[in-house]
């Protein structure tokens, strides 16, 4: 059965049984401890956590998942992937153990007509309800205790048992032992799905209580499932691999048996970098993008050692997209994206790859058993080799890395910025929040439709305390309302400022945030009076610095598509700022912007403006809104109903933010700046309305003021500054001219401390009136009037220490003197023989130094 066929077969079964597909979530994700998602469940937390409530309590997924964990396992195992699917039924308060052992047996044994005989099952040793359950299908003897079978989210919360389900391949793939089981390392059992059963809260002592609603979880990875149902002996021999892998064959000249590790982790990988630039992951050095950047070099090296050395990931991505895109249909859309980021990835890598492979060699082969840290440094810091990479290279001969000598070179060069908070802190404030917003139900927000609503207190915290009363002005104190028109600050446009009064109290709302989806907090002062829990209040936001934001935030959907149209659709919104008519736009991009470019970015976001385009917010569901072509950013959440942008056919995207109703109240856009932020990031700082309008005003009056300050009243500021430019080049050549005078007059009168050592006419002194380079000028005036031998010694004495030329004819090599010198004097320069220049000279020691120099003469010159 072909892989495609497999997963919509699951997926059919289960909405046939009431469940509600879920669209497979991006990969990359924004959690604390997570960057990508990395199990079917990731995407459900916030059901299982009781945050949110599913629509349908039943659903099902084939979710795209990453893993770098094991990464090194990748190609030495038969089934170990960076990138997999994972095949998923759940359950939220609805059917539970039975029934999640039912559905399982009925589509493997009934629907794929996978041998029953062929399967195993493992359980929790105390688990005797799935064991009696088990037992309606499978023989005592292949239902295992194992106490590994109890899952858990984190060290606390939400927990229960877990039962897998094993496929035996049959006693032809067993070792010897004729008691092999599923828990046998030998390979002859394959896990294929695993159970969860929710049902226990544990707390920090450990102990267990049960949840209020119990729940499933499952997971069964479709590469091994295909294995099974392919008859392939590891997952790399089904039609997911095989293609990929004849293709590296084609390309190596090698057959995949000659090095399968190899073979294996580039198809792995290649399937990687397809998911995760579609995803909108960029190539980077730090968190997601360095990690593809890292699965890419990785690839790329393996080639390398195959003796492929021209480009390659491309077509092997493409063929990826060939595979998978009949489910993925939005691969092929994102082609031209992907070729774009690989391409220039990958050759970016092949420039430094031969080189640092070369070093790599040559400091192994000096290597007994630790390989030097700061080659290693090197490697990662000049040829852009991962230090994972390195290790990986040092394990193919069975070497170590000296980690503290790394990490110490890592140390010099990291400028460290400030810690932010531990993770541990932050789930504590995750706590805190959920549990009062449980205890007092989810903020309604109106700011949509308003600007000012009636509203009630339901809660004033101070210091991380709930408190009944606000009367302090000097403190800070966050206030949670009912419900509120503030816009909450969430990423993007910082959150509104307004006032939240009674009659006895006024309270300025310095920012809004929302700490957890649906919950708003307003943080502040008081500015009189005094504020209690249940009060009623007039919530009111600030009209005019609202305005000034939906100013801006329209203005970047607008740069957003400009920067796509200019540079191509592989430009991603990596990250913003707005604030009143002022903006910061982060975003990827393979090279920097010129002048003429930000000044088509500027004109095409004006024009949209002055064209003045009705912008349209539309809530639906996130399968719609992606169906629709609306645009996601990865690093954002998204719960099943969103919200949708548009403007026109120009933009469309998800945004629960604030808009202008009509792009012309934008009024105008301007760059300030462009700049890079790190590898293949750049940063647009942008005003719009007043502040625009402000930055061209100020500007016209700087230049004003700069055209009065150079007294030219009949020429613009700019051409008056490019005729000072010139009157200052003509200034400095006769300047130039004037000093080759002054030094050919001078260098007569240092013709008379001359003196003859044999052949050879020395010239030593002090001065004080030139620069080192003036002093370079006055020797080689000297030397042009001395006929034949010649070595001049000045010293320049205007600062402590003192600087020297040491100059000769070309007749002499003075590097041997100089040797010299510098070690009896601890002398510091040099240059080519008939010109070096010396610092760190003592002053003191001066007179000592030409006294050594006329001895250094006879001694190493004596044809002199």
């Amino acid at each position: 059965m072909k892989t495609d066929l497999i997963r919509s077969s699951f997926l059919q079964y289960f909405k046939d049984h009431k469940h509600r597909e879920l669209a497979s979530s991006p990969l990359p994700i924004e959690e604390p401890t997570l960057l990508f998602t990395v199990a079917g469940m990731v995407p459900l937390k916030k059901y299982f956590l009781g945050e949110e409530t599913p629509s349908n309590p039943r659903m099902c997924s084939a979710q795209r998942c990453l893993r770098t964990n094991d990464i090194e396992q990748v190609g030495k195992t038969p089934r170990h992937h960076t990138f997999f699917e994972m095949l998923g039924n759940f359950s939220v308060g609805d059917y539970f153990k039975d029934q999640a052992i039912d559905y399982a047996w009925e589509f493997l044994v009934s629907h794929l007509k996978i041998d029953k005989t062929k399967l195993w099952a493992t359980i929790y040793p105390e688990d005797d309800d799935a064991k009696k359950h088990w037992k309606k299908f499978l023989p005592s003897d292949r239902i295992l205790e194992d106490k590994d079978n109890f899952w858990k989210m984190a060290d606390t919360g939400p927990c229960g048992f877990d039962s897998e389900i094993y496929f035996d391949r049959g006693p032809q793939k067993s070792c010897t032992n004729e008691e092999c089981n599923p828990f046998c390392s030998c390979g002859r059992f394959t896990e294929i799905w695993n159970l969860v059963f929710m049902e226990f809260n544990l707390d920090v002592k450990g102990v267990r209580s049960p949840l209020p609603q119990k729940n499933i979880d499952t997971g069964m990875g479709l590469e091994r499932l295909a294995a099974v149902m392919q008859g392939a002996s590891s997952n790399f021999g089904t039609d997911l691999f095989l293609p990929l892998i004849a293709q590296i064959q084609d390309l190596s000249g090698k057959k995949e048996s000659e090095d399968e590790r190899r073979f294996r982790m580039i198809a792995d990988h290649a399937r990687a970098l397809v998911f995760l630039t579609a995803d909108g992951v960029f190539p980077e050095n730090q968190k997601h993008g360095y990690v593809l950047r890292r699965l890419l070099r990785r690839a790329k090296l393996a080639g390398y050692q195959l003796g492929i050395h021209d480009s390659f990931l491309w077509p092997l991505c493409k063929s990826v997209i060939r595979l998978m895109e009949n489910h993925y249909t939005y691969l092929s859309k994102a082609s031209d994206k992907i070729e774009l980021i690989v391409n220039q990835e990958e050759n970016q890598f092949q420039d430094t790859l031969e080189e640092g492979f070369r070093l790599f060699h040559e400091e192994r082969e000096k290597t007994v058993n630790i390989f030097s840290g700061k080659a290693a440094f090197k490697l990662h810091d000049t040829f852009g080799f991962p230090i994972e990479l390195t290790k990986e290279l040092l394990e193919d001969y069975h070497l170590s890395l000296n980690e503290k000598e790394f990490e110490h070179s890592l140390q010099e060069q990291r400028n460290r910025g400030k810690k932010g908070k531990s993770f541990q802190s932050l789930i504590q404030e995750t706590e805190f929040w959920v549990n009062l917003k449980k205890q007092l139900g989810a903020s309604l927000f109106l700011g949509y439709e308003k600007e000012n609503e009636q509203a009630i207190i339901r809660a004033i915290i101070q210091d991380g305390e709930s408190v009944s009363e606000a009367k302090d002005r000097k403190e800070t104190y966050l206030i949670v309302l009912n419900q509120s028109p503030f816009y909450p600050e969430k990423g993007g446009p910082i959150g509104d400022q307004g006032t939240i009064a009674t009659d006895t109290g006024t309270f300025h709302v310095d920012q809004t945030i929302s700490p957890i989806d649906q919950f708003i907090v307003h943080q502040g002062h008081l500015v009189a009076g005094s504020l209690s829990v249940g009060d009623q209040v007039t919530a009111s936001v600030d009209h005019f610095f609202r305005k000034a934001i939906r100013r801006a935030h329209t203005a970047t959907h607008l740069l957003h598509v400009a920067l796509k149209v200019l540079l191509g659709d592989y430009v991603n919104q990596a990250g913003s700022w707005i604030e009143p008519d002022y903006f910061r736009f982060d975003f990827n991009a393979l090279r920097a912007l010129s002048g003429e470019e930000i000044l088509k970015l500027e004109d095409a976001v004006n024009n949209i403006i002055s064209k003045g385009i009705y912008v349209c917010a539309q809530d639906m569901s996130f399968q719609e809104a992606i169906e629709d072509g609306a645009t996601a950013l990865f690093k954002e959440k998204y719960g099943e109903q969103v919200r949708v942008v548009s403007i026109e056919s120009i933009s469309k995207e998800l945004c629960g933010g604030i808009h202008t109703q009509n792009t012309c109240e934008i009024r105008l856009f301007r760059i300030l700046n462009e700049s890079s932020i790190g590898s293949n990031l750049r940063r647009i700082e942008a005003a719009v309305g007043d502040k625009a309008i402000e930055s061209y005003r100020s500007e016209s009056q700087e230049l004003k003021a700069i055209g009065h300050l150079l007294r030219k009243p009949n020429l613009a500021p700019l051409q008056a500054v490019m005729q000072i430019i010139e009157e200052h080049k003509s200034l400095q050549v006769k300047e130039k001219l004037l000093q080759e005078r002054l030094l050919q007059l001078s260098s007569k009168a240092w013709l008379e401390k001359a003196e003859k050592l044999g052949q050879i006419t020395l010239i030593t002194g002090i001065s004080q009136d030139y620069t080192l380079d003036q002093l370079k000028l006055l020797c080689d005036a000297i030397k042009g009037q001395i006929s034949g031998k010649c070595m001049i010694m000045i010293f320049d004495s205007s600062k402590s220490p003192a600087n020297l030329v040491l100059a000769s004819s070309k007749e002499l090599d003075s590097k041997a003197i100089w040797a010299q010198l510098q070690q009896q004097f601890q002398l510091k320069g040099g240059g080519p023989p008939q010109m070096i220049t010396g610092t760190q000279v003592k002053t003191e020691e001066i007179p000592k130094i030409q006294k050594t120099l006329k001895s250094l003469i006879h001694e190493l010159l004596p044809s002199g």
